[in-house]
């Protein structure tokens, strides 16, 4: 797989593994890297080292269904698996490999 350009909006669907499906809803800059020089700069327009990108599931229904298979119906929490959460690219971009999901 060629570098993806990861941007707010994305919708990432799995048919494989549906519950895994996400939308990249916002992200921040962290200024903390050595990437980071200059805080006039948009998000998008950040060096892809600085970004942090924040994303949710959007098939609750199939996430459920997940949670009872690998937890049990009577399960309070969904601890380890999260419904939504926030990632630099590269534990992205592996999501997407590992499901072979296909941006919407």
């Amino acid at each position: 797989m060629r570098s993806l350009e990861l941007k707010i909006g994305q919708e990432w669907i799995s048919d494989d593994n549906p519950h895994e499906s996400f939308k990249i809803y916002d992200g921040i800059i962290d200024t903390c890297v050595d990437a980071f020089k200059d805080e006039t700069l948009s998000f998008d327009e950040q060096p892809e080292s600085t970004k942090i990108f924040f994303w949710e599931r959007i098939n609750r229904e199939a996430f459920n269904d997940f949670i009872d298979k690998v937890k049990g119906k009577d399960s309070e929490n969904t601890y380890p698996y999260a419904w939504c959460g926030e990632s630099r690219k590269a534990t992205i971009v592996n999501k997407i490999k590992n499901n072979n999901m296909i941006l919407r």
